[in-house]
């Protein structure tokens, strides 16, 4: 993990580059038909803040996170608030968020922390709260590009998100947004149930 937040801190401007112009606006929508109106938001990994941004456009209430300093600096001057520098692993939320927008940054978690980090954000969740995550398809774990990535197949992300507290309301897979890239990806939006 350490490898991965020192790449991010290390090259924020190519990452930024790469991912601020993705088109996002129809997950956008397939999330916020589950999010109140005035919904309060964890923004899981916000990198550039471009999600976060969008999220507060349209008016909702967004606490943002990142585990890069550098990233939080970035994502800080383009939304214009506080982002707040955590490791998922150290999340001490309870009760707060209507929902929780993860997208492709859990998948920088080892496979061993990840029922933890699932369990930190079903803590951040309020009663019947909603969770989205987005996970590269397939089997690999390890270092990929100067990152540590663990992509899931579809079972086995499913599993992770029942075992963790939540009923999936909704699952796909999608091809990047970005037209130079080919990756498939594993979209869910889960809602958070007693125990």
């Amino acid at each position: 993990m350490d490898k991965t937040i020192e790449y991010y801190n290390n090259n924020p401007e190519k990452y930024v580059g790469n991912t601020i112009s993705a088109d996002m606006r129809q997950i956008y929508d397939i999330f916020l038909k589950y999010v109140p109106n005035d919904g309060h938001i964890l923004d899981v990994g916000c990198g550039s803040g471009r999600d976060s941004l969008y999220f507060i456009s349209k008016g909702y209430n967004i606490e943002s996170i990142d585990g890069s300093i550098e990233m939080c600096i970035n994502a800080e001057s383009l939304i214009g608030k506080k982002v707040k520098c955590v490791m998922f692993q150290n999340l001490e939320y309870f009760n707060e968020f209507d929902a929780a927008w993860a997208c492709a940054s859990l998948l920088h978690i080892p496979k061993e922390e990840q029922k933890l980090v699932w369990g930190k954000l079903y803590m951040a969740l309020k009663d019947k709260g909603i969770i989205y995550a987005s996970y590269k398809k397939g089997a690999f774990e390890g270092e990929r590009d100067g990152r540590f990535f663990l992509d899931y197949e579809e079972d086995m992300l499913s599993k992770l998100v029942y075992d963790s507290g939540f009923t999936m309301l909704e699952k796909w897979v999608s091809s990047d947004v970005r037209p130079d890239n080919k990756t498939q990806w594993i979209n869910i939006i889960a809602k958070k149930i007693l125990k």
